[in-house]
């Protein structure tokens, strides 16, 4: 194109293309960024709630307590019921789809349970009916309690997938705007490229044609050949074929766990009233992470080793060969255990692995390592469930792992 106007049009055009890709990326990234704080803010209202119910539980158990001003307590349980409520609320006005807003209902019915069993467990205790008080206090309030903290938790893991999908989705939005302004540019460079040669060509012929006369003979053996080149090219480009292999192939789809399995298992697990109980919700969490086995490693009173405490898919033997590791050490397990973070080991030709550390109120009390298969130790997902059940499980650890095995597993709020 030798129109000097047509040229600056299509600068003009690619220049539009650039400005308004590259605010669409910057409008997708400031998103991105609020859907963080947003997710970190209804993280933090989780928490906040979890620990509103174990302070709502400690002061309950305190009206039937030997020497404790009655008067006192209640007043407590009724501001910790009252912040756990407006807690909901604000989870509630932080959610964004459905299946978050189904699991808070849930939790504010049984958070609605709970204050009616407490109205009940203070007229009891007001008449002198401490025992049945207490039967009040220590079966159904606990296990109105663990239903709604198990709630609150599936409803943070949905909230927290979602908006791992709606940023994917943003990100990809990003791509794509940044693959139209390169291709826009690279038309638009095509496009000009032509005009220029075209130009040199002319002067070329300019200065050619004084000595066209001359070399006549010689230049139609150039022509000729430059012709027999061309066509040879033209040959070999028409045998090219792509190979079949050579084919995109479309992604698989990401791993992802049954959300509702995972939190029957989590409110089974807040039901666990014995240590026989444990190996089949290990198998259970195994099958929900595609884990070949799972381990349960406790720490020592001084820190320094880990031992497996209660293990799914494994033999005696096998636990026993492998014996106590040290936290010092240069694995996994050892290195979730000393960065109270979850360590993943991603499988190549083997399977892979995922060690995720058992947090207590004071410090980590041991690490979960699992064997993951077909590369499912790489999803986010996966990942969420694995602590999710990690969490778990570091509620039933005694604060001293030094005792036996099996009695180092004891149920939560006895």
């Amino acid at each position: 194109m030798s129109r000097w106007w047509v040229r600056v049009g299509l600068v003009i055009v690619m220049l539009a293309m650039a400005v308004a890709s590259g605010y669409q990326v910057f409008l997708a990234e400031r998103q991105i960024n609020d859907g963080r704080e947003a997710e970190r803010a209804f993280t933090a209202l989780a928490w906040k709630y979890s620990d509103s119910l174990s302070d709502l539980r400690g002061a309950q158990q305190a009206y039937v307590a030997a020497g404790q001003n009655r008067v006192y307590w209640v007043d407590k349980v009724a501001s910790q019921l009252d912040a756990i409520t407006a807690n909901l609320g604000s989870l509630s006005r932080l959610a964004t789809v459905s299946g978050t807003m189904r699991a808070l209902d849930d939790a504010t019915a049984a958070v609605d349970d709970l204050r009616r069993m407490d109205a009940l467990a203070r007229e009891q205790t007001a008449a002198g009916q401490e025992l049945i008080a207490s039967d009040l206090i220590f079966t159904d309030g606990l296990e109105l309690a663990q239903r709604a903290a198990s709630h609150v938790e599936f409803a943070r893991t949905t909230e927290r997938l979602a908006r791992d999908e709606k940023r994917q989705q943003r990100r990809n939005a990003q791509a794509m705007m940044l693959a139209a302004a390169m291709t826009t540019g690279l038309l638009v460079s095509l496009l000009l490229l032509p005009g220029s040669r075209s130009t040199q060509a002319a002067e070329k012929r300019t200065v050619s044609d004084a000595a066209a006369t001359v070399g006549s003979t010689e230049s139609s053996m150039k022509a000729g050949r430059l012709l027999f080149d061309i066509e040879l090219d033209t040959d070999r480009l028409s045998i090219a074929e792509p190979a079949p292999h050579e084919l995109p192939l479309s992604d698989p789809a990401p791993a992802m766990p049954n959300l509702r399995h995972a939190a029957d298992l989590c409110t089974d697990f807040g039901r666990l009233s014995n240590t026989e109980e444990l190996p089949a919700l290990l198998e259970r969490a195994a099958a929900l992470l595609n884990a070949t086995g799972i381990i349960v490693w406790v720490s020592n009173s001084s820190k320094r080793s880990l031992r497996p405490a209660v293990a799914h898919g494994y033999t005696a033997r096998e636990l026993s060969l492998m014996g106590n590791i040290s936290s010092d050490g240069d694995n996994a397990t050892a290195a979730a255990f000393r960065s109270v973070q979850t360590q993943v080991v991603t499988g190549i030709e083997t399977s892979g692995a995922i060690a995720v550390p058992l947090i207590s109120s004071t410090s980590c009390v041991g690490v979960m390592s699992a064997e993951i298969q077909e590369g499912w130790e790489t999803s986010d997902a996966v990942q969420a469930t694995a602590s999710i059940v990690a969490a778990q499980l570091a509620t039933l650890l005694d604060t001293d792992p030094d005792e036996v095995h099996g009695e180092n597993i004891r149920k939560r709020g006895t």
